[in-house]
């Protein structure tokens, strides 16, 4: 979709939303102007995206660093200590925390994870644990982050402008294997979605008894992401250039907006 909706990471952020020591704001005017003499030379060069793109993204930094709105919406401890409590104080809550910030702040998509792996609950022999070594102490902090998060979000009339998925990639197995854990299931799985402004409160497809295989209203992934493109209002026949520099559509195998949300 191009440079300008690349990701961040929020790790490496850390130290970089500051000015250096020794550089004061005036300093930084001066450099700036002279930048901006550079300007005329290099569009000599010709307007082609990569320079355009240059110029764009070295305006946000200096706008990043000369207004402190990135040092704001990073700052925690500005919150109150009962707000830090609500959303928990391990690192899934201040990483949702740190997410509502930065959507007061302007972000357009945040991504919140514990780590990699974070539900990858094999049995209790790995790093993450099965589920009773893994899940059991996990999920009251799911449930608690999950539910601040949202009515923190509708306290300050954000909910309905902000599209919340709580999902991972795909299903774990209907079976717990013999290391008291579940495996991979690409057949089905389940998410939550709140807020976008969408209708809520309702349970959308179902599987069979076991839970291993879908019975009603299959969800496919292109319907998801059909519903996604329709909050952030981007056409559904829309492509993206992959790096061979092919059109690629944005939503796959006839993905169709879930008109059960909508």
């Amino acid at each position: 979709m191009g440079n300008a909706f690349n990701p961040v990471s929020g790790k490496d952020l850390s130290g970089r939303l500051k000015l250096v020591e020794g550089l004061s704001i005036e300093r930084l005017g001066s450099r700036r102007d002279l930048a901006e003499q550079m300007d005329q030379w290099k569009r000599g060069v010709g307007a082609n995206e990569s320079i355009a793109s240059a110029d764009h993204f070295t305006q946000q930094a200096y706008e990043v660093l000369m207004t402190g709105s990135a040092q704001h919406a990073l700052n925690l401890d500005e919150e109150s200590s009962a707000m830090r409590d609500k959303y928990g104080r391990d690192s899934l809550g201040e990483k949702a925390l740190l997410a509502r910030r930065l959507i007061e702040a302007g972000s357009t998509f945040v991504t919140v994870s514990g780590a990699w792996g974070y539900f990858d609950h094999h049995g209790d022999e790995v790093k993450w644990g099965g589920i009773k070594k893994g899940l059991t102490p996990l999920l009251p902090s799911v449930d608690r982050t999950l539910h601040a998060i949202v009515t923190d979000l509708e306290d300050r009339g954000l909910l309905d402008s902000t599209l919340i998925l709580m999902m991972g990639e795909f299903g774990r197995s209907p079976v717990i294997n013999k290391n008291a854990g579940r495996d991979h299931w690409p057949r089905v799985m389940s998410m939550v979605m709140a807020g976008g402004g969408l209708r809520h409160g309702q349970v959308i497809g179902s599987t069979d008894k076991h839970g291993g295989e879908i019975e009603t209203r299959r969800v496919a992934p292109g319907d998801l992401a059909a519903t996604v493109f329709h909050h952030l209002g981007i056409e559904q026949n829309t492509n993206w250039i992959d790096p061979q520099g092919r059109p690629r559509p944005i939503v796959a195998e006839g993905g169709k907006v879930m008109a059960e949300l909508v």
